[in-house]
């Protein structure tokens, strides 16, 4: 399965509930990868990866989810700070089979 497909979880996820999300980055070309400083080994360059926020869940609670219901590949809680439940957001990846 493609990982634009596979990466759509979100979308129908059952802790997202009808909100919006918020993905804050998804593919990502080779240049603009480069630009920002990446990873050269980035699975965004991939369509593998997407680093989601979800408003009124916490992005600790949003990884946690994803890891007890999700097959996953990684799953980074990126720039995080206890106690500020909004900080940061979630990188998720799931590896094209």
């Amino acid at each position: 399965m493609h990982g634009f497909t596979k990466n759509t979880w979100f979308l129908e996820s059952p802790i997202s509930s009808g909100r919006p999300f918020r993905p804050n980055s998804g593919y990502r070309s080779p240049e603009l990868n480069k630009e920002i400083g990446s990873s050269k080994k980035s699975q965004h360059c991939l369509a593998e990866a997407v680093d989601i926020e979800i408003p009124g869940i916490s992005n600790y609670d949003l990884s946690v989810w994803i890891r007890d219901n999700l097959e996953f590949d990684q799953i980074i809680l990126e720039c995080y700070r206890p106690g500020e439940p909004d900080s940061g957001w979630v990188h998720v990846s799931l590896k094209d089979s």
